[in-house]
């Protein structure tokens, strides 16, 4: 009987995923959750930020944003500790360095993959929900996913393949050396304008954002915008 029950059950889910597209079932879904919610003593501000949360277009401009916090933000301030912490005989910082180090190698590689993907993820409901919980386990001290995913799934690929890689890693920076040396003077003049360039405009924003009549040199704002 309890097989018949289940076997029934999963013929029904498996009908109505087939039937009907992910996205109404997740809406579904969160209006039951919201609908079940509303029995119990909770605030209508409770429940209108649930039923936020729960709603894929609305919700994904929050947890965009929160993956670019719990991603991005939070691990630089975390490196940045972890590189101005001088003492090098202390446990912690060593902890510390290689906790960072491997979150950043493994983040690299999941944007690598998001990027290559995106056409497929993006149709995704929740997906930055999911993106949001993955970015949070790779960086949590508790849980330290950053470090299981490489000494998992990484570390043993890349250990596989180093010597293959470091060859083909050698003849790049022989080739990248090359074109450097055959067209250097080129190169060097492009950085050169573009770094001047950049000074200027940098100095020329400063000043006119300033309550200065007059440039450095005494020129008025017309004169220095058309250069003379």
């Amino acid at each position: 009987v309890i097989d018949n029950v289940i076997s029934g059950s999963l013929h029904s889910i498996r009908s109505l995923l087939l039937s009907r597209s992910l996205l109404v079932v997740y809406k579904e879904m969160a209006m039951f959750i919201t609908s079940q919610l509303a029995r119990g003593p909770f605030d209508v501000a409770s429940k209108v930020g649930l039923q936020i949360l729960l709603e894929p277009q609305a919700s994904s401009v929050i947890f965009r944003a929160a993956c670019g916090t719990a991603g991005i933000i939070y691990p630089v301030y975390c490196s940045f500790r972890a590189l101005e912490n001088n003492d090098p005989k202390a446990k912690a910082n060593r902890d510390d360095d290689e906790q960072w180090l491997t979150y950043w190698a493994m983040y690299g590689l999941f944007t690598l993959v998001e990027h290559t993907t995106d056409n497929i993820l993006k149709h995704i409901p929740y997906y930055y929900h999911l993106k949001f919980g993955f970015l949070v386990w790779l960086m949590a001290p508790n849980t330290k996913g950053a470090h299981v995913l490489y000494q998992k799934a990484v570390r043993p690929v890349l250990r596989r393949f180093q010597p293959k890689l470091d060859i083909i890693e050698s003849k790049v920076a022989t080739f990248a050396g090359g074109v450097y040396s055959v067209y250097k003077v080129p190169i060097d003049a492009a950085v050169g304008v573009v770094s001047y360039g950049l000074s200027q405009a940098s100095s020329g924003v400063k000043w006119f954002l300033s309550n200065d009549a007059g440039s450095a040199d005494g020129k008025t704002k017309t004169q220095f915008i058309k250069g003379a």
